[in-house]
């Protein structure tokens, strides 16, 4: 605003008594912004005043490609070349190891003949350093680091063949590969090359199958499901091999968020939940969600793509149309 007593300057005033608790907090509605030449940015929000960040020693870099490719998944390998599993144009690698403030172009390095089988929707890199993938048509693909070939794998359950989008991978401490499909969650040993459903809706009495999004594994040995239509779901496995499952962390929290899209043990024991429509913590040990977060609380969207920690301690979530911290 002009300054009193000198209306060829500008002034601020810092305005923190209001009543609201999200106007407490870090107003993320922009509604005007300005990137200054000394690389500032300058956010005008709605109703928080004017924010501004430094972003000459926070820059992001966006690599560009020729066509429209979504990106469903990104690893690293340990010769910190750059994978990316994409939705059109098969398993792409940076064609040099990633440095910092170096560009970096992207090349198709596998896709099998036909359009569903370019589609590949998550990554994992295992204890090895090698890397798996799942596509549209239920298969896996393995890359060797060692022989730098790729291997394809086609899960056979009771003498069926599967063909389940595959969209979540998690290895265990045992080598066993955890998948999560559209029609449930199997279990995969590399190599014996046996797959198995694990009966994860008959443990939960239902006859609708899991449509799992999202797979982790918290301290104490539980896996976690983040599923698209039951929300999160734990499964516990005895020494036995016998399993155990339970949902229903929603409701128990009123919560009106059903779909999982990321989930991610954090540093602090802590499993963080990305839904289609909010955030939430929940306490493993308390075995119930804590905290529900969306754009009322101050998240700039409420749909959480996926979910990453940092060195420091500090996370990242992911929304339909950028990154923000939490």
């Amino acid at each position: 605003m002009p300054d009193k007593e000198h209306p060829q300057k500008l002034t601020t005033e810092i305005y923190n008594n209001t009543a609201s608790q999200v106007q407490q907090n870090l107003e993320t509605r922009m509604i005007s912004a300005y990137y200054d030449p000394n690389g500032v940015l300058w956010i005008g929000t709605n109703g928080g005043g004017v924010m501004c960040s430094d972003l000459r020693s926070q820059f992001y870099s966006r690599f560009y490609q020729d066509r429209h490719n979504e990106i469903c998944s990104i690893t690293m390998d340990n010769d910190c070349f750059v994978w990316l599993a994409t939705y059109h144009k098969g398993i792409m690698r940076s064609m040099e190891p990633y440095e910092t403030g170096k560009r970096l172009q992207f090349s198709t390095v596998y896709s099998a003949a036909g359009d569903a089988d370019e589609t590949v929707l998550c990554s994992l890199k295992d204890a090895k350093g090698n890397l798996w993938f799942g596509n549209k048509n239920g298969e896996l693909v393995a890359y060797d680091v060692k022989s730098r070939q790729f291997s394809v794998y086609t899960l056979i359950i009771d003498g069926n063949v599967s063909t389940s989008w595959v969209w979540a991978l998690y290895m265990d401490a045992h080598g066993f590969l955890w998948i999560g499909t559209e029609q449930g969650l199997l279990l995969f040993e590399p190599k014996k090359g046996v797959c198995r459903r694990l009966p994860v809706e008959q443990k939960l009495n239902s006859k609708e199958k899991l449509v799992v999004r999202a797979i982790v594994q918290a301290e104490d040995g539980a896996i976690w499901l983040g599923t698209s239509n039951k929300g999160v779901c734990k499964v516990t496995v005895s020494a036995s091999g016998d399993i155990s499952a339970k949902i229903g962390y929603e409701s128990k929290k009123n919560v009106e968020s059903r779909s999982v899209r990321s989930l991610l043990v954090s540093s602090d024991g802590n499993l963080y939940i990305g839904y289609m429509d909010g955030f939430a913590i929940l306490s493993p040990r308390q075995d119930s969600i804590r905290e529900l977060y969306t754009t009322a609380d101050g998240l700039c969207s409420n749909f959480i793509g996926c979910i990453t920690e940092d060195g420091k301690g500090a996370y990242l979530a992911r929304k339909q149309l950028g990154d923000f911290p939490l």
